[in-house]
């Protein structure tokens, strides 16, 4: 009995010992992240996209903005698609676009963010919305 409970004990001591964490954080990226939000002021004159640059990378941000697009599953990018760069960004947080026109009434629509440095075209994940 003692010696099941001697072996439990260092089994126990062991994988503690084993699976002890660290303070280490994660090395940063070199490259930003950004999420896409869910689209917010739907109507038919337009919708609002939003979304959070979450971590700016290594890199100065060259432009960033939103792509969009009418097909599904399209994963949209810069070039065939509806695009807006909105410039330099500096510092993470939220930033969004209104846009005013080209909505069709009762259609989906996705869109995804966009980061672009000298060395990455970052997107954050599709969002769908349909206008109304």
């Amino acid at each position: 009995m003692i010696k099941n409970i001697v072996k439990i004990y260092f089994l126990v001591n062991l994988v503690l010992t084993l699976t002890n964490c660290d303070n280490h954080e994660f090395p940063k990226t070199p490259y930003p992240n950004v999420r896409t939000l869910p689209v917010k002021e739907i109507s038919s004159s337009g919708a609002t996209f939003t979304a959070e640059l979450t971590n700016s990378g290594n890199s100065s941000i060259l432009t960033h903005g939103f792509v969009w697009t009418q097909w599904e599953n399209n994963n949209p990018e810069i070039g065939p698609n509806d695009s807006i760069g909105l410039g330099r960004l500096n510092g993470n947080g939220t930033f969004f676009y209104h846009l005013n026109n080209g909505l069709i009434i009762n259609r989906s629509y996705y869109v995804r963010a966009y980061i672009k440095t000298k060395d990455y075209i970052v997107y954050g994940e599709e969002v769908t919305f349909i206008c109304k």
